[in-house]
C-alpha cells in the first residue's frame, strides 16, 4: 500500500509541474470560416496567434489547447477570416514632388472653373519650362488640348489626375512628347483620339510616360 501511495503521489506531483505541449497563444479565433489561400482547399475554423505570428490553423478542438489565462479568445460565429490586405500603392515619389506646386486640391471642377486657378498659377510661375498642375479630380473632369491651349499656348501644360493614372496636356506638350496621330498606344496605356484620329490631349496610364519622359528631371 505504501508503494502504491508513493507512486500516486509522484504522479500527482508530476502532473502539477508538467508543461503544456506547446506555448500558449496571445489570441485564438474560434468558430470562423478561415480562408488560408493554400493551393489545395483547406477548411479551417480556428487559428492561434503568438508573438504576432500565426502559430496554428485548424479546427476548434485543437485550437483550444492554445488557450491560457491571458489568451484573448474571439468567437466569430462563422464569419469569414482573411489574411491581412496591405495596399502599398501610394505614388510616393509623385506625391512628394507635387507638394508646394500648383494644385487643384482634388476639388471637383469643370475645365472652365479649373482654368481660373491654372491661370493664377501661371501668373506666379514665370520660370518653369513645364507648367504642372497636380491634384486634378478626374471625376467628371473633361478637357482637350484646345481648351488647355486657351489657358496656355506657348509653354507645355500638364494636368495630373489625383488617381495617378490620368492626365491632360496642351498642344505644346503633345509636340514635345512626340505624340502624333501615328503614335501607337503604349502597351500599358491609351492616347485618347478624336474622330479624325488626332490626340485630344487626354492620356491614360502608360501614355503618361510619353510626357513625363521628356519633362525636366527633378534634382536630388
Amino acid at each position: 500500500m505504501k508503494i502504491v501511495a508513493l507512486l500516486l503521489s509522484a504522479a500527482a506531483l508530476g502532473a502539477c509541474h508538467s508543461k503544456p505541449p506547446h506555448a500558449l497563444a496571445d489570441l485564438v479565433i474560434l468558430g470562423g470560416d478561415l480562408r488560408t489561400m493554400e493551393a489545395a482547399p483547406t477548411h479551417a475554423t480556428a487559428l492561434a496567434v503568438r508573438d504576432g505570428l500565426i502559430a496554428y490553423v485548424g479546427d476548434d478542438a485543437q485550437a483550444t489547447e492554445w488557450i491560457g489565462p491571458a489568451t484573448k479568445v474571439l468567437h466569430v460565429d462563422g464569419h469569414t477570416v482573411l489574411p491581412g490586405l496591405i495596399d502599398s500603392h501610394i505614388h510616393l515619389a509623385e506625391g512628394a514632388l507635387a507638394r508646394g506646386g500648383c494644385s487643384l486640391a482634388d476639388d471637383e471642377l469643370t475645365i472652365e472653373q479649373a482654368s481660373e486657378r491654372i491661370r493664377a498659377c501661371i501668373a506666379n510661375d514665370k520660370d518653369s519650362k513645364w507648367l504642372t498642375v497636380t491634384d486634378v479630380n478626374p471625376a467628371g473632369f473633361k478637357a482637350n488640348r484646345k481648351q488647355l491651349d486657351a489657358v496656355e499656348r506657348n509653354r507645355p501644360l500638364f494636368l495630373w489626375g489625383t488617381d495617378g493614372h490620368t492626365g491632360w496636356v496642351n498642344s505644346r506638350a503633345l509636340e514635345l512628347a512626340g505624340i502624333t496621330r501615328e503614335t501607337p498606344n503604349p502597351e500599358s496605356g491609351r492616347i485618347e483620339r478624336d474622330a479624325k484620329g488626332d490626340a485630344t490631349g487626354f492620356l491614360v496610364d502608360g501614355a503618361l510616360g510619353l510626357v513625363t519622359g521628356v519633362m525636366e528631371k527633378p534634382t536630388p
